[in-house]
């Protein structure tokens, strides 16, 4: 299983990122969230879709939806693996409970 730095570097996380701000969460995990939150078919905001198109993790369709591409998919497999019920739960966590 390839690791995600591999896939996506620390140079290119900061240098895609530039001044995108996410308050005091790391850019490693805004990408982390990004593609999974593409996997699963959630809305994300304009910045988000931003990032994880420009590191090809993912595409446009129109919209806020996001689908991945086979580089996203590889960077999911690193990720999470085949344990589909923690990308779940990860997302889950992320998620307010009124929605």
């Amino acid at each position: 299983m390839d690791d995600c730095k591999q896939i996506v570097s620390d140079a290119q996380v900061e240098a895609v990122h530039a001044n995108a701000n996410f308050g005091d969460r790391p850019k490693r995990e805004v990408v982390n969230i990004g593609v999974v939150q593409a996997a699963l078919g959630y809305s994300m905001g304009y910045t988000m879709q931003q990032i994880i198109t420009e590191h090809g993790l993912a595409k446009k369709t129109g919209g806020n939806y996001p689908k991945l591409t086979v580089k996203g998919f590889k960077y999911l497999h690193a990720l999470m693996g085949n344990r589909v019920s923690e990308v779940i739960s990860y997302i889950a966590e992320e998620t307010p409970n009124d929605q």
